[in-house]
């Protein structure tokens, strides 16, 4: 075993893997405020490296489809509102997907 530590420290934040590439995104920074950090880790090479979401958000939910993570959901300011914009992440970068209000 060996220990790696993120570049944000957070908490309530998500995690998935796709491939090679695990994935830590968002959380809480402290109980008022969130972070957009997505922190990758390649498994191939042993490196880190960093992206954001669209939103700062904590209590967001993570999956894989396919080649792609898809982070939805969760809180973001004070009043912990959820969020209807997913952020996915493929090979090519990241998108935001919108969800219609009736899939929620």
């Amino acid at each position: 075993w060996s220990t790696a530590t993120l570049s944000v420290p957070r908490s309530r934040l998500s995690a998935t893997v796709v491939g090679q590439y695990a994935l830590f995104a968002g959380g809480a920074t402290s109980p008022t405020s969130q972070t957009d950090v997505v922190d990758v880790f390649d498994s191939l090479t042993g490196t880190w490296s960093q992206t954001t979401l669209s939103q700062a958000r904590y209590y967001l939910s993570a999956t894989t489809v396919g080649d792609k993570a898809i982070f939805a959901g969760g809180g973001f300011g004070p009043s912990s509102v959820p969020s209807r914009v997913c952020s996915s992440c493929g090979r090519y970068g990241w998108s935001k997907i919108r969800v219609a209000s009736d899939c929620l």
